[in-house]
C-alpha cells in the first residue's frame, strides 16, 4: 500500500488544529487588551479626550483616544443632531448643519459608559472638525459651509448647540 495518502491526510488535520488553536490564542490575547484598556479607561467616566474617528457605520462611529489607542464607540442617540448614513463615503452628514463625520475627523469626546461585560465604551461626541474632502476633479464635498472653515469642511460644537449643562447631565 500507499502510506503516503494517509500520512498526508494525519498532517493536514494537524495543520487544522493548529491554525484553530493559534486563532483562539490570538482572539483570546485581543480580549485581554480590550478589557485592560477598559478597566484603565473606567475611572475616566465624565472625562474629556481628543481623538479621530476610525470607523463609521449607520449607528453611529468609532474614535481612537489619542496617546491611549483606545477605541469607543459614539452612538448616534446621543446626538441631538439627525445624521443621515452615506454608506458609498463611510460618513454620517448632517443635513441641517453640513456637518460631516468620516474617517479622520478629529474630535473631542467625553467618556459616558465604560461596560465591561460587554467590553465597551460609550462615548458623546463634544466637538468635531471634518477636513474637506479632496475633489476627484468631478465635485466637491457636499458638506456645508461655517466661517472660519474652509470650503467642505464641517464644524459640530455640542456646548454651543446645547450647553455644558446637558452634556454633563447624561453621565448622572
Amino acid at each position: 500500500g500507499d502510506i503516503a495518502g494517509p500520512f498526508f491526510e494525519h498532517l493536514f488535520l494537524a495543520a487544522c488544529i493548529r491554525t484553530h488553536t493559534e486563532r483562539r490564542a490570538v482572539d483570546a490575547e485581543r480580549e485581554l487588551v480590550r478589557l485592560k484598556q477598559l478597566r484603565y479607561m473606567k475611572p475616566h467616566v465624565g472625562e474629556e479626550f481628543e481623538g479621530t474617528v476610525s470607523g463609521v457605520i449607520g449607528s453611529g462611529f468609532f474614535v481612537e483616544l489619542d496617546d491611549l489607542f483606545v477605541e469607543g464607540f459614539c452612538p448616534l442617540r446621543l446626538l441631538d443632531d439627525y445624521y443621515e448614513y452615506d454608506e458609498h463615503r463611510l460618513r454620517l452628514l448632517c443635513p441641517q448643519t453640513g456637518v460631516t463625520v468620516r474617517l479622520g475627523t478629529r474630535a473631542t469626546i467625553q467618556i459616558v459608559r465604560v461596560d465591561l461585560d460587554v467590553r465597551q465604551m460609550d462615548l458623546l461626541l463634544l466637538t468635531a472638525v471634518s477636513e474637506p474632502m479632496k475633489q476627484n476633479g468631478s465635485e466637491a464635498s457636499t458638506v456645508g459651509e461655517e466661517s472660519g472653515s474652509a470650503p467642505g469642511a464641517g464644524v459640530y460644537d455640542r456646548e454651543k448647540d446645547v450647553g455644558a449643562h446637558d452634556a454633563q447631565g447624561l453621565i448622572h
